[in-house]
This record gives C-alpha cells, sequence and structure tokens, in this order.
C-alpha cells in the first residue's frame, strides 16, 4: 500500500505524510504486546520513506527511526 502513496500524483505532502502515519501506527498496534505508538512523525523523500516514532510496549519504551 505505501508503493501506491509514494509513486502517487498527489501534491499534498502532508496527506502522504498522514496516511503513511496511520498505516505505521496500524500495523505495529496488531501487536498485543505494543501499548501505544507516540510522535510519530512520516516524511518522504526521494521514493523513500522515512519514519520515527515512540512505542511503549509492555517490555518498556523504544525509539525507531527507519528508512
Amino acid at each position: 500500500e505505501l508503493e501506491n502513496i509514494i509513486g502517487s500524483q498527489f501534491e499534498d505532502e502532508e496527506y502522504k505524510e498522514a496516511t503513511i502515519e496511520h498505516y505505521f501506527r496500524d500495523a505495529l498496534l496488531i501487536n498485543p504486546y505494543i501499548k501505544s505508538v507516540d510522535e510519530i512523525k512520516a516524511s518522504v523523500e526521494d521514493e523513500k520513506v522515512k519514519v520515527s516514532c515512540i512505542v511503549d510496549t509492555k517490555y518498556g519504551v523504544i525509539y525507531i527511526n527507519v528508512e
């Protein structure tokens, strides 16, 4: 699904970033050990997606940065 967003002709970068954030949050929250996903930020640069967030798990807090 991300490929469709990244390669889309939408000019509104905020829409792309909000949609990517929504997909990542939903994907992470499927895991029963994850309690919350906070401060999620996404950006698209040169057809690359960058996402950072704070994940609160049953075992503690994790800071995630992926590209």
